[in-house]
């Protein structure tokens, strides 16, 4: 997940610029993966110097890495905590979740 706050007079600025240093020709957005597609060493540099400090994205972007398996099992935890305070008491539905997302009845 990424978010980025940039005004609309430079963003056609930066986007041309990561583009072009980054070797990237497609259009529309930029997402992290067209600088991590093959692992690509140059584009990660590329993306790197532009969020340090004193770069064109420092104090404008922000990027949170998810490890998208622990996300789902904990989204399936709290769901299934969601369903269970209807019929349990809070604690009993937190002594049941597992850190893999899976629980026990």
């Amino acid at each position: 997940m990424t978010a980025v706050a940039i005004d609309d007079g430079d963003t056609e600025t930066v986007l041309a610029l990561l583009r072009r240093d980054a070797r990237i020709e497609q259009a529309g957005e930029l997402k992290f993966g067209h600088f991590a597609r093959g692992r690509n060493q140059r584009r990660l540099e590329v993306l790197a110097r532009a969020l340090r400090p004193g770069g064109m994205l420092a104090g404008r972007a922000s990027i949170f890495m998810i490890d998208k398996g622990f996300f789902v099992a904990r989204l399936r935890s709290l769901t299934y905590c969601l369903k269970s305070m209807l019929t349990r008491t809070v604690s009993t539905c937190t002594r049941t979740i597992r850190l893999d997302g899976t629980h026990r009845s």
